[in-house]
């Protein structure tokens, strides 16, 4: 490096030049850059989950777990096979090497698994080949609670706050815990379906090809053209009782002759409490390689506005934010570079007593740590754990390195 002592020396306004540009360049590229907790790792595994309802774990294993298994061992670079198979569900964990890209692996394995899909049991649901994506757990956790029944309240939520955060820059999904979905529940009696000789089956096939809305066509008029939809969805329960299910002879059957129809809502899927209160749990997890900060401001605004006009008896609480870490993490560093650029400056200034090179220390270790950020964009890091950890341990050498550099430069000038 003594060249680039020489160079500096030698020419004086080439240093301040690069210096300034080094300095510019690391505070536009703060700003710019994600803030993550962890690195940005792509983890070489890929997992195939297939639904398959109502089956054994045994029946899994036989019918779907291993025709997958048998069809995706061929990819190149596997290094690890693992299934299990639950009652109804079937889990294949793939893991190769690490050298292998992990988006050419995902489609390698869909590939394979599209070639057995025929030999997979008649209406199941395609399997789900994904990746695992460290970013893909929520950041952000919104608890709401209000009056009347919990579908009033999942349509509040899904109208007043899912709609509008979906527009936020950086926000990926959002998913909902807890909620209950308007639902007509149809109570069949078996004694009147005996009476008319019907079956469930009859009933849900009716159901199934009355309630649908189709395309009409267009009707051209002149230079106007109109679509043209047929409704057919039932927007209550009445209109859902009315729905013919069988005819014998000139007599229509109806479903509220055979059932008993309620407006009501689904079943439970998930539950959450809140202080023993049930609530609607809002998860919103942000798009892969979005600064966790920015996106946690943005939600944090977003949210401000709604509670202002929030109706009575409603209540959104923020039960937790995940960008608290590396919030936390990023104000350390700068508390560190802010202190240490001091304390350096006062230990120059208490033992050499030179104001030039007071000057010198100054402005050499912000430099130099700020610069730093410059370099993080271009290789495309983010501020995580581990950069913010090397950045806090390079603030303490750059001062080390800076008094004892100084310090033997003014005992050789004099």
């Amino acid at each position: 490096m003594q060249w680039l002592a020489n160079v500096s020396i030698d020419r004086p306004v080439f240093t301040w030049v690069m210096s300034l540009a080094l300095l510019v360049l690391g505070f536009a590229s703060i700003g710019s850059l994600p803030v993550d907790r962890f690195p940005n790792v792509d983890i070489p595994v890929v997992t195939v989950v297939t639904p398959y309802p109502g089956a054994s774990p045994e029946q899994v294993e036989i019918e779907v777990t291993e025709l997958i298994e048998e069809a995706v061992n061929a990819v190149s670079g596997l290094s690890e096979l693992r299934s299990t198979s639950y009652e109804g569900l079937s889990v294949v964990f793939i893991q190769f090497e690490l050298e292998k890209d992990v988006d050419v692996a995902a489609q390698e394995v869909r590939d394979r698994v599209n070639r057995v899909l025929g030999d997979l049991p008649a209406g199941l649901d395609p399997p789900r080949i994904e990746k695992i994506d460290p970013d893909a757990t929520p950041l952000y956790y919104i608890a709401v609670r209000g009056p009347g029944t919990a579908q009033e309240l999942t349509e509040f939520v899904k109208d007043e706050l899912k709609t509008p955060l979906e527009g936020l820059s950086g926000v990926g999904s959002i998913q909902l815990l807890g909620e209950r979905e308007r639902a007509f529940l149809v109570t069949l009696d078996p004694a009147k379906l005996d009476a008319h000789q019907l079956t469930p089956s009859d009933v849900a096939g009716a159901l199934s090809r009355e309630n649908i809305e189709l395309p009409g066509g267009n009707i051209d008029n002149g230079p106007r053209s109109l679509q043209v939809r047929v409704p057919g969805r039932v927007l209550s329960a009445e209109e859902l009782g009315r729905i013919t299910i069988a005819k014998q002879g000139d007599h229509a059957i109806l479903l509220r002759d055979l059932a008993d129809v309620v407006d009501g809502a689904s079943e439970i899927e998930s539950l959450v409490t809140l202080d023993g209160e049930d609530v609607i749990l809002v998860t919103v997890t942000r798009q892969s390689g979005t600064n966790a900060i920015a996106v946690a401001d943005a939600l944090d605004e977003r949210i401000g506005e709604l509670k202002e006009r929030l109706p009575p008896g409603y209540q959104v609480d923020v039960v937790r934010d995940e960008s608290g870490f590396a919030r936390t993490s990023v104000h350390a560093v700068q508390e560190h570079l802010m202190l240490g650029a001091i304390f350096a400056v006062l230990v120059v200034m208490t033992f050499l007593k030179n104001g030039r090179a007071t000057v010198i220390a100054a402005l050499a270790i912000p430099i130099s740590i700020i610069a730093t950020f410059a370099v993080l964009k271009a290789m495309d890091l983010t501020l995580n754990m581990i950069t913010l950890l090397a950045l806090t341990l390079a603030v303490g050498i750059v001062i080390d390195d800076a008094i004892v550099v100084i310090e033997n430069i003014m005992r050789y000038l004099e």
